[in-house]
């Protein structure tokens, strides 16, 4: 029988909920209690602090017990509230009562919410008097009533959906993290099948962690919660709950006690379970045989495996009728090849797809090939300095850019099970080798805003090495590569470089054990070299001979025509390379640097430019970078200065390797 549903409360059922049920409020403040505030009244100077990070943890709900609360509160308020709809007896007495449906479950649910939000009401009001945050006290209360109603939404909708408190604790646990999984197993899909996949959208990834509360405050690392986000858990929460109320009017007793009350929710429910047991399989069988065919049947027998283990728990019988469920069985198997197909097999031509230069405005360089000629790593420089470092705009640039992901794809360059010759490059270190692949990832933003996004392992051979070139060679690809403006040597205070010599390591003294503690103590502590360099006019000669080694930096080998694998390394037959049997000194050295820069550079992030805090004045690592044996200008000038300082045996190894 269908009902309409009603608004309207029952003042008697709910203080006959309150009578029966006190003490979820009470053992639910009790633990606020005690992880919230006995810590602070133990501990006083946690509230003399502000920016303690006890009394933070707690106001941002970051408190480990908050956030078990913030779960465990809703779901226990949700199934003792509903219970009334899972207990034949029990619902055959309350409806049996002059109540209409309507009263019946805005009563019962209201009696829930009011429960669960009590006691972090109650514990706003003494943060407001004892954290003396009153803004970071109210959004606490805000936070928790915010989330606590998401989540209790979503819990009592799966209280309608099933007939009994079983199913209802497992269906909450499945709608608790479903969504999230699928869209991650989706993403796990494409980044292993779908060739020139790099990521998921940006609105895909936000969409993935914001379905969650919780995986929201994983994501954002204990940042506060914003309004925005606050008021679209609330709306959600109530959405659900209104929506469990028409589906709760529509609902037929007669199967309360039986594991689900739609056969809609049942099958949706059984798809996405036997999606996610599928998943698992095909990529443990995927994980072991590393072949489509393999995944394939773990999928298979997966999907087999959960939609029966789901029928079955269901049904609460291994007689549960696989017949009369073969038509679900179809669909989903439908599904599923649509899914694979376009996933696996890419059905949709993503691969294949490469933008024309004319509907591209620029393309984010995330990597190409072996990447920076010194690898920067920055550190508080603000955005905007950095904003054009890894973005090519010019027509030229993106064109070479678009030639070489053309010909990835025309070639089919991407597909492994083909043997390409291979190439003479460079390394990331500058050595001279023979490489059977590489990989690259570009972001294309295109005219209409949109971002077309791909990253590619590829083998290699000389014309995809030469299109490399042509783009690592190109002047605005050197020009993003290199330091930002604002590191002149007006800006910059010091250049510290450190010069690590590992020979011992390579002694035959040591490597038979021969070599003493004391020996070995003595040798690592004259291992390191360190130079200071403060002086501008030996600033600026230092960053004229990185950027000529950046500028001088090609990808492909200078004398590739005559350059022989006994030269420089060989491929074996799985396109491993193999390094040339040649050993130079630098192998044994690694040579590191910081640039600092006065706090006061503009560029530097504000809240390092003023004096105030007493660190501000002093000057700030702001970028560090790495040196290898492809740095010969660099090198050269290290040597020099090494010399000068009495570093002879580094200096020395050094001028080896220049000279080898």
């Amino acid at each position: 029988m269908k009902a309409k549903l009603q608004l309207g409360l029952s003042k008697a059922l709910i203080k006959e909920n309150y009578k029966m049920y006190w003490y979820l409020p009470v053992l639910s403040f009790i633990a606020y209690f005690m992880a919230g505030i006995f810590p602070l009244i133990m501990n006083p100077h946690y509230l003399t602090d502000p920016n303690h990070w006890y009394l933070e943890d707690c106001l941002m709900n970051w408190n480990v017990a908050f956030v078990a609360l913030l779960i465990a509160a809703p779901l226990v308020g949700s199934i003792v509230m509903m219970h009334y709809l899972h207990s034949p007896n029990y619902s055959i007495a309350i409806h049996a009562q002059p109540f209409s449906r309507g009263k019946i479950f805005w009563s019962q649910t209201l009696t829930g919410w009011s429960m669960c939000i009590l006691p972090p009401a109650v514990m706003t009001l003494i943060y407001l008097v004892i954290a003396g945050q009153p803004g970071n006290s109210l959004l606490f209360g805000a936070t928790s009533v915010s989330v606590i109603t998401f989540f209790y939404g979503i819990f009592v909708l799966a209280g309608v959906l099933v007939g009994n408190a079983v199913m209802h604790v497992i269906l909450c646990g499945i709608f608790f993290g479903i969504l999230p999984l699928v869209i991650w197993l989706t993403w796990f899909y494409c980044e292993n099948f779908l060739a020139g996949f790099y990521d998921m959208p940006d609105w895909m990834a936000d969409f993935l962690f914001d379905t969650n509360p919780i995986l929201y405050m994983i994501e954002e690392g204990g940042e506060w919660f914003g309004p925005g986000h606050l008021f679209a858990y609330l709306i959600i929460g109530l959405a659900f709950v209104l929506l469990s109320a028409l589906l709760y009017g529509r609902a037929k007793l007669e199967r309360v006690g039986d594991s689900m009350m739609f056969r809609a929710a049942e099958e949706i429910i059984t798809w996405l379970v036997t999606f996610v047991g599928m998943s698992f399989f095909g990529f443990f069988f995927y994980s072991i045989m590393d072949t489509k065919t393999s995944a394939l049947i773990g999928m298979a027998v997966g999907a087999l495996l959960a939609f029966v283990i789901v029928k079955i728990i269901i049904a609460r019988t291994f007689r549960f009728g696989l017949r009369q469920n073969l038509r679900s069985l179809g669909a989903y198997t439908l599904i599923a090849v649509i899914f694979s197909g376009c996933t696996m097999y890419d059905l949709t031509g993503f691969t294949d797809r490469v933008p024309d230069a004319d509907d591209v405005v620029s393309v984010e360089r995330v990597n190409l090939g072996y990447g920076d000629t010194f690898n920067y790593w920055y550190n508080y420089i603000e955005e905007e300095v950095l904003a054009d470092q890894e973005t090519l705009t010019s027509p030229e640039a993106i064109e070479k850019v678009i030639a070489l992901h053309q010909y990835i794809v025309d070639q089919k360059l991407y597909d492994y099970d083909v043997v390409y010759e291979g190439a003479a490059v460079y390394d990331s270190y500058g050595n001279e080798v023979y490489s059977g692949n590489t990989w690259m990832t570009l972001r294309y933003t295109m005219e209409d805003g949109s971002k077309m996004s791909r990253r590619f392992g590829f083998r290699l051979n000389q014309e995809s090495a030469d299109l490399i070139n042509a783009v690592m060679t190109d002047p605005e690809y050197k020009d993003d590569g290199a330091l930002p403006d604002i590191f002149t040597p007006d800006n910059i205070s010091s250049v510290e470089l450190s010069v690590y010599d590992y020979s011992y390591e390579y002694d035959e003294k040591f490597q038979s054990g021969e070599m003493t503690d004391l020996e070995i103590d003595t040798a690592h502590r004259t291992a390191q070299a360190t130079l200071i360099l403060t002086d501008p006019e030996e600033i600026e000669t230092f960053l004229n001979a990185m950027n000529q080694d950046h500028y001088s930096r090609t990808y492909t080998v200078k004398s590739s025509g005559t350059v022989s694998l006994e030269e420089t390394a060989v491929v074996t037959a799985d396109s491993k390379v193999v390094p040339a049997p040649e050993f130079k000194a630098m192998d044994y050295m690694d040579i590191s640097g910081y640039i600092y820069l006065h706090p006061g550079t503009e560029g530097v992030q504000k809240e390092w430019r003023g004096t105030a805090p007493e660190n501000n004045s002093k000057p700030i690592g702001t970028a560090n970078f790495n040196i290898h044996s492809g740095h010969r200008e660099t090198l050269s000038f290290i040597e020099s200065r090494l010399r000068a300082d009495g570093y002879t045996s580094h200096a020395d190894h050094i001028a080896e390797s220049l000279n080898h």
